[in-house]
């Protein structure tokens, strides 16, 4: 039986897609073999692959065989003229392609009359590229076209593999970059079965002043001569996840003592078994000493404050105590009250707006007071602090202010005691003290016990006895009385 045309020409068609794809099979790579073989099956110029870059008007040539050589890799601009041509998804143009389509610099160099081409999409239906061939005469399409529409599906796939590769190199890159350049410490853990540290950046090594050849590879005991707190390593040796260590202390090979903080994140088998960590590693050095220079000084202030004479008080910003400073952690009923309620009710209003000058001011303001029976004394003082708060500072100035007014009460004491000297040796009828002829002028002056105290620098129970005595001496069955009669007698 004869063959018909169009089954010789089906014949030619299977054996030019099985001579193309037998050498591609005995090459390697794809593109390069796939291009020199097409234009030798087609008996054409040249074959290109072009790739659709995500750049807007960006493509590259994958590959093109123009009959003698390959020409390198590179990227050009392409036209809206020749994108439209190929969103049919078959480009046919000739004769004379410069004069019709707007080509690329490499493809114009070339000199080809006619070019047939058809797009390559991936599964989705997303353009991706070309696959072509050119020649110097008109090229016959139905045996072109054909041959290209058969091994564009796979030519596609190919390139769709080669881009998804190359992004992941480049992705692959710019993590290596990020890995390589950060300042944290960035570790690989596995176990083999015990934990052995698989991969450490440069920073690890920096960190713990351990050289990376040496870190890489080490197992839990070398680290563990470095490092101060090994509580969480046993269950890392078990392969249990340890995703914190917030804060730990290692004394390094130069003698250095340094902290760091870090994270671990697990990493677990198809069978959900843990098989290591990605680690991360900070050194917080600077952060712990500047906190322990923090706690000294704290600490040094509190000794300071709690030496001092006075009663200390922490108030927050709103004049509420926080705390009495100095209690020995023995709880204080002082917390919790306002400003106004740490100085006597007498000095309530004067002490909110002293607080309220010393947070604007923020500096110090001061305050006295005296208590109602007059017998003692205070001072206090608002100091602004730093951190917001201000401390109150009460300081029992009583022997302050008896020292400040003693001149005068001396002046009183010189005055009556030179008096006494003269009444005394005049007439003493009731056989009274030299002290008590004094308190006798003093009590004849109206004053009370506690101020006759106060002139004579005794205490008031001393006053009171020579008082007592007077009037069991006198007789007399009052003060008065017995006033009215010195005064008759020329006692005063």
């Amino acid at each position: 039986m004869t063959k018909g045309r169009a089954d010789v020409q089906n014949e030619a068609l299977v054996q030019a897609i099985r001579h193309i794809e037998d050498g591609v099979a005995a090459a390697d790579g794809y593109f390069r073999p796939l291009t020199r073989c097409l234009t030798s099956a087609l008996d054409v110029r040249g074959a290109f692959v072009g790739g659709l870059l995500p750049t807007d008007g960006k493509a590259e040539l994958v590959a093109l065989w123009n009959g003698e050589r390959f020409l390198e890799e590179l990227r050009y601009e392409v036209d809206e003229t020749w994108i439209d041509l190929f969103r049919g998804g078959l480009a046919q143009v000739g004769p004379d392609v410069s004069a019709r389509l707007a080509l690329p610099e490499w493809l114009a160099r070339l000199d080809a009359q006619s070019l047939i081409a058809v797009s390559l999409f991936t599964s989705d239906g997303q353009a991706i590229g070309w696959l072509g061939v050119l020649s110097s005469r008109v090229i016959e399409p139905d045996c072109a076209v054909p041959v290209l529409q058969a091994l564009a599906p796979r030519t596609a796939a190919e390139l769709k593999r080669r881009d998804t590769e190359r992004s992941l190199r480049l992705s692959e890159e710019r993590f290596r970059r990020l890995v390589e350049g950060s300042p944290d410490g960035i570790y690989r853990l596995r176990f083999e079965p015990l934990a052995r540290l698989e991969y450490v950046n440069e920073a690890c090594a920096r960190i713990l002043g351990i050289p990376r050849e040496e870190l890489t590879g080490a197992d839990a005991d070398f680290i563990l001569q470095y490092m101060h707190d090994d509580s969480d390593l046993p269950q890392i040796n078990a392969g249990q996840a340890v995703t914190l260590h917030p804060l730990r202390h290692w004394t390094r090979p130069d003698g250095r003592e340094i902290w760091t903080e870090g994270r671990n994140l697990p990493e677990y088998d198809a069978d959900g078994r843990l098989v290591g960590f990605v680690g991360f590693l900070r050194d917080v050095s600077q952060r712990e000493e500047a906190l322990a220079e923090l706690r000294l000084l704290e600490e040094s202030e509190r000794r300071v404050l709690e030496a001092l004479p006075d009663a200390v008080y922490r108030l927050d910003q709103e004049g509420v105590c926080v705390e009495r400073v100095g209690t020995g952690g023995v709880a204080d009923e002082a917390a919790g009250k306002a400003v106004e309620q740490l100085v006597a009710p007498g000095a309530a209003g004067d002490a909110r707006e002293a607080f309220r000058r010393a947070r604007r001011s923020r500096g110090v303001e001061r305050l006295k007071w005296t208590e109602p029976e007059g017998d003692s004394h205070y001072e206090c003082r608002f100091i602004s602090m730093k951190s917001g708060e201000i401390l109150l500072l009460i300081r029992d100035i009583t022997a302050e202010e008896w020292a400040a007014l003693e001149p005068a009460r001396q002046e009183v004491r010189d005055d009556v005691e030179g008096e006494v000297q003269r009444k005394i040796a005049v007439s003493n009828p009731y056989n009274l003290t030299f002290r008590e002829f004094t308190v006798l002028h003093l009590l004849s002056r109206g004053l009370p016990d506690k101020q006759i105290a106060a002139d004579l620098g005794v205490s008031l129970s001393t006053a009171t006895k020579h008082v007592s005595n007077i009037l069991a001496k006198m007789d007399a069955s009052s003060r008065t009385e017995a006033s009215v009669r010195a005064l008759r007698e020329g006692l005063i």
